[in-house]
């Protein structure tokens, strides 16, 4: 069995800062608070004995952790995520919008504002996703061409 010493994801890492700080340590409060089931986010901070991997947070969860949350800047935890991507993992990508609306500088469309910070969000949350899946992607082929180099050990020994 490999050892495995992995660092905590940096998104993971900073959602147990919010549960430590803001929730003083209460997951369960969190979870509910959230709308998540607390095993769900327990799981977040241990590796998974299948995959010898940290759990990746969910676009979901995201949107519940900045939708209920409201001390939670949404921009700080997703540059977070950027931050501590492994390598490989859209290497200087940028999860932070810096596209500009027609309504920047006008007061007057306080509406167009929030809808065109949603549109922003949303497209980073789609983003995020397509980071999870590409490293799902990796790993899915490794497993394979494992799975077919213990085959071909067994083969050779049978």
């Amino acid at each position: 069995m490999k050892e495995n010493n992995q660092k905590i994801p940096a998104l993971n890492y900073k959602i147990q800062q919010i549960i430590n700080n803001q929730f003083d340590h209460n997951v369960s409060l969190f979870a509910r608070t959230i709308g998540f089931k607390q095993q769900t986010i327990d799981r977040l901070f241990k590796i998974d004995s299948r995959t010898g991997k940290f759990p990746n947070v969910s676009g979901n969860m995201i949107v519940a952790i900045t939708s209920n949350v409201s001390t939670v800047n949404k921009d700080w935890l997703l540059r977070e995520e950027i931050e501590g991507a492994n390598e490989g993992e859209s290497k200087g990508a940028n999860l932070i919008s810096e596209e500009r609306f027609p309504s920047d500088g006008n007061p007057a469309c306080l509406n167009c504002k929030k809808l065109e910070q949603d549109i922003f969000f949303l497209r980073d949350i789609i983003t995020a996703n397509n980071l999870s899946l590409a490293r799902y992607d990796r790993e899915n082929a490794e497993l394979r061409a494992e799975l077919e180099e213990c085959k071909g050990s067994a083969s050779k020994a049978g």
